[in-house]
């Protein structure tokens, strides 16, 4: 029901920073940092290099995600002081239209 923080489970937050990862929460919010993935230089959206590394994934990071729905998300990040005062944010710009289609229950 919430994430650890590190004096509560040290092993894995070792494992989350070993060989020098810097581990990011993959969740909206604010100063959250949009990740993409670099495009195909022939189809390159961006206006230079440098743009394209303002968006590009640090080198060695671990990408942290919470599987639950957004209540039990938010209540989990809410909990943690780590998780939400000290692990940098992160959001996936998608490449393209996915086709998905939400299915009614």
């Amino acid at each position: 029901d919430r994430f650890p923080e590190p004096d509560e489970d040290p092993e894995l937050h070792h494992l989350l920073t070993e060989g020098d990862h810097r581990p990011m929460f993959l969740c909206p919010g604010p100063g959250a940092q949009e990740l993409v993935a670099p495009p195909p230089e022939e189809d390159s959206d961006y206006a230079s290099a440098s743009e394209l590394a303002e968006h590009a994934l640090p080198p060695r990071t671990t990408l942290i995600f919470i599987d639950g729905t957004w209540p039990q998300a938010k209540g989990m990040v809410s909990k943690s002081t780590w998780l939400r005062d000290t692990v940098p944010r992160a959001v996936i710009r998608p490449s393209g239209y996915s086709g998905y289609k939400f299915r009614k229950q």
